[in-house]
């Protein structure tokens, strides 16, 4: 998920249609939640501060559960990018 996220970072309409986008990460439609999440992620990211996507991360799981799989020991399952 990091390098994807930093992938789309690089993208500057993407980044620009981002820092537009109103929404919050309580939207009812997940779309909403993911796009605020991610908005709020690259906001820090471009503070200079390290900092986990968690809220991201639960967003997708929320939006799309087969995310939120867990393997052997409780441990996030793997996700490949395209996926």
């Amino acid at each position: 998920m990091n390098a994807t996220v930093q992938c789309l970072k690089s993208i500057p309409p993407l980044a620009d249609g981002l820092k537009a986008f109103k929404g919050g990460v309580a939207d009812s439609e997940s779309s909403g939640a993911i796009t605020a999440a991610l908005r709020d992620l690259y906001n820090t990211m471009d503070k200079g501060v390290g900092l986990p996507p968690l809220i991201l991360l639960q967003a997708m799981h929320n939006a799309f559960p087969q995310f939120a799989e867990r393997g052997e020991g409780g441990v996030w399952m793997q996700q490949d990018a395209h996926e």
